[in-house]
């Protein structure tokens, strides 16, 4: 194990846009939760009592047959650059790190469509009847990889770590509980801050980064994981060894659900996505399964016999080229509207789609922004109005006292999949072509830009991602945020962004219930963000994956939110 590295500024991840605003879960049933119906603008109004009434273990989809043994092969993105998956937004972390935790509460991945919550470490849990409290009963019995027994204290240690980080940590979650009470070894309660719908808070308990570890751990390190690569889990994967090459664990003989997992070994090894040596790895059979292939790689996997593929939606996945806002002349609104008009959108989706099956949106997702199809029909998305675009910007430099450029030379942190390459290559030049603006671009890998992300050593930043849960309302705090009482920053508000007129609203919005007002404050809160931290683009869509038609188990179709279903338990190999 690695020893805790003090002194350390926190790696960032990054904050999703998700909305997965659902009716509210019918009573209980003996298999796993209710599916959600999930839409686009209703807020439940409701909220139900038990939801969950037995014990539920999970198996994989043809259990009866199934096959024990076996070594699972994964192309997985990364190394992750550290440890501490509270800190993270990165798949670099919750795909390799993922099997080796457990969740309160998970979203079921053998129903991508639907995604029901079903128990992992809690077993049941009730709702009171306004809505503010849940009370869950947990699994007695769990053991940790260490052999120390898991209770509800270690839940406890867990969410308050999320909430409220020690000082000089961050977290990239925000959940709204106001309170967190044991009420026996087995028993807890969570008070909420806020009213929300029951399947988005349980849903957001359920985000991928949530998993579960020690209380022990915990108080060992001060909360801070980033140099321990094998804290304690109660996962169906314990660690075994992890090298440049790949990150091995192997199965969980004590494992508290005595069906799962499958394999013996899952072999995760570094791949990064997107690329060409992603796509001859999984073509080559050097593994099983591949995650975010180009589009290309991803066809020729749906149209082989022996091979499999599904596209997995991302609404709570966007990504834009940020500005720090703290330095001159970004302070000024009139110089990032500029940049943004100096691009031409269209030839940004163009570049992008060789490598993602993305789409394009608004800020905020629909129906608080506005669609693809909806974009490419107005300026400064349209074609037709691509000169007044750029005579705008010109005009909006001259004004901001830049009409003959910009006398310094901007740091710009690129990613290093080739997208990112191409996509900031083009920005560069175009910044240069039309404003007079120059950029240099620094080529770093995944985690290390979302740490210079963090600690804001940049002046542009490309294609970052912006990462959360099932909460948009969260969400939005997590990026956009901060608190009027101190002026502090949430933690992932990268560019420095801080508006009181978006901070009132994003309050408001946060608690409503109502669909109609909530849908009218979701539009004030796009209308805010487009105006004073224009965009390069904004995306919301998804992820390509592919795998070996031997590999059981998965579904036959993709679903939402990928990065919460990486545990494994649910899958075996027929070969």
């Amino acid at each position: 194990m690695m020893k805790r590295v003090s002194g350390w500024k926190v790696l960032a991840g990054v904050l999703v846009l998700v909305l997965l605003l659902v009716m509210a879960c019918a009573k209980a049933t003996p298999t796993p939760t209710p599916k959600p119906t999930a839409t686009a603008t209703a807020v439940p109004t409701a909220t139900p009592t038990p939801v969950v009434e037995e014990v539920f273990f999970m198996k994989a989809i043809g259990h009866e047959d199934a096959k024990y043994g076996g070594v699972l092969k994964l192309a997985a993105h990364g190394p992750p650059s550290h440890f501490d998956v509270y800190a993270s937004g990165t798949i670099a972390n919750v795909g390799s790190q993922g099997p080796m935790y457990d969740l309160l509460v998970r979203q079921d991945p053998r129903d991508p469509a639907n995604l029901p919550i079903i128990g992992c470490l809690a077993t049941s849990w009730e709702i009171s009847p306004d809505g503010m409290s849940y009370t869950f009963k947990l699994r007695e019995g769990v053991k940790f990889h260490d052999g120390s027994d898991f209770d509800a204290e270690d839940v406890k240690a867990t969410f308050e770590r999320i909430i409220s980080p020690p000082e000089g940590l961050v977290s990239l979650r925000i959940l709204p509980i106001s309170e967190i009470v044991v009420h026996g070894p087995y028993s807890i309660e969570m008070k909420l801050s806020q009213p929300r719908d029951s399947y988005t808070f349980l849903a957001s308990l359920a985000g991928g980064w949530n998993f579960v570890t020690s209380k022990d751990t915990l108080d060992e390190y001060e909360g801070d994981l980033r140099q321990v690569d094998n804290y304690p889990g109660t996962g169906p994967f314990m660690y075994k060894e992890r090298t440049t090459e790949m990150w091995v664990l192997e199965k969980n003989p004590n494992y508290w659900n005595p069906d799962v997992p499958y394999v013996d070994e899952i072999h995760m090894i570094w791949l990064k996505a997107w690329t060409p040596e992603l796509a001859a790895a999984l073509l080559g059979g050097q593994v099983d399964w591949g995650m975010w292939l180009d589009p290309t790689t991803h066809q020729t996997c749906l149209d082989r016999d022996d091979m499999a593929g599904v596209f997995w939606k991302a609404p709570n996945l966007a990504a834009y080229i940020g500005f720090n806002m703290d330095k001159e002349p970004l302070d000024d609104v009139r110089v990032r509207q500029a940049l943004h008009l100096a691009l031409d959108q269209l030839a940004i989706e163009k570049i992008l789609g060789e490598f993602v099956a993305d789409k394009f949106s608004d800020k905020l997702p629909p129906p608080y922004g506005k669609a693809r199809e909806e974009l490419i029909k107005e300026y400064p998305y349209a074609p037709d109005t691509r000169d007044q675009a750029i005579a705008d910007a010109k005009q909006l430099m001259a004004d901001a006292g830049y009409a003959d450029g910009i006398d310094k030379t901007f740091n710009f942190v690129v990613r290093e999949s080739p997208q990112n390459r191409q996509l900031c290559a083009y920005a560069q030049d175009q910044w240069k072509r039309h404003l007079g603006v120059n950029a240099e671009l620094e080529v770093v890998q995944v985690s290390e830009m979302v740490e210079r992300q963090t600690e804001g050593t940049f002046d542009m930043i490309s294609h970052v991602s912006v990462l959360g849960g099932a909460d948009l309302a969260a969400t939005i705090q997590m990026g956009y945020g901060y608190d009027k009482a101190t002026g502090k920053l949430a933690d992932n508000n990268f560019t420095n962004f801080k508006n009181a007129e978006f901070q009132d609203v994003l309050d408001e919005f946060s608690g409503e219930m109502d669909a109609a007002r909530k849908l009218q404050l979701g539009q004030q809160l796009n209308e805010i963000l487009n105006r004073e931290m224009p965009n390069t683009n904004n995306i919301l869509g998804g992820r390509l994956y592919g795998w070996y038609k031997y590999l059981k188990g998965l579904p036959e179709v993709g679903g939402y939110s990928d990065y919460n279903t990486y545990q494994w338990d649910f899958v075996w190999l027929d070969k």
